[in-house]
């Protein structure tokens, strides 16, 4: 089956594991991978491309995960970044050019006001 890896380094404190996701601690810090099967897609169809895109994001958002506490007043930001960066690097190292694509089209689009939608 092919699959590409989400994977992620966050703060030991603020980090949730998906329950599908594997983990090694390394230095105060959690590495997260999660497999993000794609078997079913045709990459080259740009239907396919959206959706593997959507599943990244899925995965992203599973390992980045970050609980809501006052005691993390910065665990939003941390998770936004990580989120970002992560979402970058597992389309960088899937190299599917439709999904490259979609993923700068979703980039270069304004954001969605929460009254916009």
């Amino acid at each position: 089956m092919s699959y590409v890896n989400a994977t992620i380094g966050a703060l030991v404190a603020g980090l949730a594991l998906a329950a599908t996701a594997a983990s090694a601690q390394v230095g105060g810090v959690v590495a997260v991978t999660e497999r993000v099967p794609y078997g079913d897609l045709d990459l080259k169809n740009p239907r396919g491309a959206r959706s593997m895109l959507h599943r990244i994001q899925g995965a992203t958002s599973r390992t980045c995960a970050q609980p809501n506490s006052p005691m993390l007043p910065k665990a939003h930001v941390a998770m936004h970044r990580c989120q970002g960066q992560t979402l970058a690097r597992a389309v960088a190292r899937l190299d599917e050019s439709l999904v490259t694509q979609e993923y700068s089209r979703t980039r270069s689009a304004p954001p969605i006001l929460e009254a916009e939608r």
